[in-house]
């Protein structure tokens, strides 16, 4: 019992911070997810989208991460468009990006 039990624990607590550690990369995805959204709605709408650094959606506690929002003017074949990006960045890396073309307006 005095082997088992210290096993048991220690797979316990692994697959309890994988499962903390799945819970913030979840959390993560969404943000970048609702950010980039937000970012074409906008430009659907008329306006252009947000660009900065902004806070989480789901956890405003959250301060590991970091949100950068860019927005790029790109000419192809003489027709405007924008990239959109939403970066996580923690501890000055950046965990995971998304990007988006935004392209000139229907007419």
């Amino acid at each position: 019992m005095l082997i088992i039990l210290p096993v048991m624990l220690q797979i316990f607590f692994l697959s309890t911070q994988n499962l903390e550690m799945s819970y913030h990369r979840d959390q993560i995805e969404q943000d970048v997810v609702a950010f980039i959204e937000e970012g074409k709605s906008a430009y659907d709408s008329g306006n252009m989208p947000k660009v900065g650094v902004a806070k989480s959606h789901f956890s405003p506690s959250t301060t590991s991460t970091e949100y950068i929002l860019t927005e790029e003017p790109i000419e192809v074949n003489g027709i405007f468009i924008s990239r959109y990006t939403v970066q996580a960045v923690e501890f000055g890396k950046t965990v995971y990006e998304v990007s988006t073309y935004l392209g000139a307006p229907l007419e």
